[in-house]
């Protein structure tokens, strides 16, 4: 009897050592976990870091996704303090339509958050017993501060020397190149300082000198001085006058009969191609020269296009149609072009 008890206890003992032992195990690898996986890094505080988190079932799949989420998190920031610059945008540059400068502004966020991404290094990878792998990806940004802030500095400067260069020509058409490539740094510079809100804590950034509606309005002035008389030669100048006018409007220059500063030269020659399966086709060369008032030329350009209809004088009017879309949307920055 003694010893079927002494059997018993000792299996009962050996059950709760078991037991005891199992939950141990559990306990100790339920402390194994990382608090990044699925809380806070303590040792990537947010105050100085921007962490993303990924999960796969092999390694680099969990690399990947770390880093991806280390930009989603840079974009959405970004994108939370665009829309204003978008607007800007959109009213300035008038040569792209909402939707394209839409997606400049789109194409500029992804270029500086892939900027930004070249800074990610994987800090932390943890391979989970029940299968698959999580790795943290961090960002210093105090490391992405500093690498902003240099290609901030660098435009500000680019664009103060071209500011200084306006002052020291009084080529109204210089005037203007240098105006618009100083805008165009400043727009960029835009996105540069939203980045730069984004990854700083105290979302200040860095205020600039060179405010880009004050250069816009500058340039605009700049423009309107510049008269140019309008010069369609040629079969079709009737119908090339009203396109050349309204253009010149639009890009924001004077026109002007007398006491122009240049002359807007243009001519459009038409071939008729024939008649192909009931549809007239047309191909058209519609060029502008730009001619200042001692007869020199400052420049030239050409724009080669066809068109179709089933009757030619549709075709014709849509011909006439493509070049007022394209002067309307070209017209000043090819002139402004033609400084280089």
């Amino acid at each position: 009897m003694k010893k079927i008890t002494v059997i018993f206890c000792a299996s009962t003992l050996l059950i709760n050592l078991l037991i005891l032992s199992g939950c141990a195990n559990t306990e100790k690898q339920a402390s194994d976990i990382p608090n990044w996986v699925s809380g806070i890094s303590k040792r990537y505080p947010d105050g100085l870091y921007l962490i993303g988190r990924g999960h796969g079932a092999d390694i680099d799949t969990a690399k990947d996704r770390a880093r991806a989420d280390v930009a989603k998190s840079v974009e959405v920031q970004i994108q939370q303090t665009t829309s204003d610059v978008q607007t800007f945008s959109q009213k300035t540059i008038g040569s792209e339509t909402q939707s394209d400068a839409s997606l400049n502004i789109s194409r500029q966020i992804d270029t500086q958050t892939n900027k930004i991404i070249q800074g990610v290094t994987i800090a932390e990878i943890w391979q989970d017993p029940k299968g698959g792998f999580y790795a943290l990806a961090t960002l210093s940004r105090n490391q992405a501060n500093t690498a902003l802030s240099s290609e901030i500095k660098l435009k500000d400067d680019a664009t103060r020397l071209l500011l200084e260069k306006t002052k020291n020509t009084d080529d109204r058409l210089h005037k203007a190149r240098y105006l618009d490539k100083a805008l165009v740094l400043q727009l960029e510079r835009s996105e540069l300082q939203r980045t730069l809100q984004a990854i700083d804590r105290t979302g200040q950034g860095i205020a600039t000198q060179y405010p880009a509606n004050k250069i816009d309005a500058t340039l605009n002035q700049v423009l309107r001085d510049v008269k140019l008389k309008p010069q369609p030669a040629g079969s079709h100048k009737q119908s090339l006058a009203p396109i050349l006018s309204g253009s010149i409007a639009k890009a924001g220059f004077t026109e002007s009969k007398q006491n122009a500063d240049y002359t807007l030269q243009s001519v459009l020659d038409v071939d008729n191609l024939g008649n192909k399966e009931g549809w007239v086709w047309l191909k058209g060369t519609f060029s502008i020269n730009l001619i200042d008032n001692n007869g020199s030329a400052r420049g030239n350009k050409r724009w080669d296009m066809k068109v179709s209809a089933r009757d030619e004088r549709v075709a014709q009017r849509r011909l006439l149609d493509n070049i007022s879309k394209k002067l309307d949307a070209s017209l000043r920055s090819t002139i402004i072009g033609f400084t280089k």
